[in-house]
Parts: structure tokens; C-alpha cells; sequence
């Protein structure tokens, strides 16, 4: 099976601050996605997770700071995505966050996650994501 991670974001990018700045374009599906990215991201916050928007159809951030913008404060993230609808969301992990996201890419390696859990140890149950 292929899986992947949630989203594990990048506090480094190649990218100058200035290009990652986004355009204020209506969203192709008219903002409905868009309503459905700000529930979703104040539902992150309200767990706990710090969440930024980073520019879509990439991993990279739209903040000047990137991970290290991440909040969970409402108001912040009510006016980054009034602000950029399209948005995706970006959840800080780490330490902090006390998250940790592993992106196992079998098919590249197919044999990648066999040779993670003999040489550490079984994997816990957790949230998965198919491809």
C-alpha cells in the first residue's frame, strides 16, 4: 500500500519571502474549498496544532517565517484565510507541537516501512493516508 503523511511542513524554502507572497485570485471551485480550509484549520488550532497557510498545490509557506508563524490563535488564522481562500493548510510538527509525520514513499522504496519497523520496532496505529 502507498501511503502518505499529513502534511509535514518545511521551515526552510528556497523561495524568497517576496515570491511566496499570493494572489488574491477567487478559487477555482468559487471559495467553497476555501470555507471548507478555514473550518478545517481553526479545527486544528482547537486541538492544539499550530497551523500557516501555505500557497497551494505546493509545500511551500506563504508566511515570511513559514512553520515558525504557526498559531492557534483564531484571529490570525480567520484573517489568513479571509485574506487567501485557497490556502492549504501547513501543521508546525515537532517538539512544540508534539507531532510527528513520517511520509513514507513506497513507491520508491517498496520495501521502505518493512525495513523501518525490523530495524525500530512495529509502527503504533495511526492515521494514514492512501495514495
Amino acid at each position: 500500500m502507498k501511503s502518505a503523511a499529513l502534511f509535514a511542513p518545511a521551515c526552510a524554502s528556497s523561495e524568497h519571502p517576496a515570491q511566496r507572497l499570493r494572489s488574491r485570485a477567487q478559487p477555482a471551485d468559487g471559495g467553497a474549498n476555501g470555507s471548507a480550509l478555514l473550518t478545517a484549520a481553526l479545527h486544528y488550532a482547537a486541538r492544539g496544532w499550530r497551523v500557516f497557510p501555505v500557497i497551494p498545490k505546493r509545500k511551500a509557506p506563504m508566511t515570511e517565517h513559514g512553520c515558525h508563524d504557526a498559531t492557534t490563535d483564531p484571529g490570525v488564522i480567520l484573517r489568513w484565510w479571509s485574506d487567501h481562500p485557497d490556502a492549504n493548510i501547513g501543521i508546525a510538527t515537532g517538539a512544540r507541537s508534539r507531532l510527528l509525520v513520517m511520509d513514507v514513499d513506497t513507491y520508491k522504496v517498496p520495501k521502505a516501512l518493512e525495513a523501518l519497523e525490523r530495524d525500530f520496532g512495529p509502527l503504533p496505529k495511526t492515521y494514514t493516508v492512501a495514495i
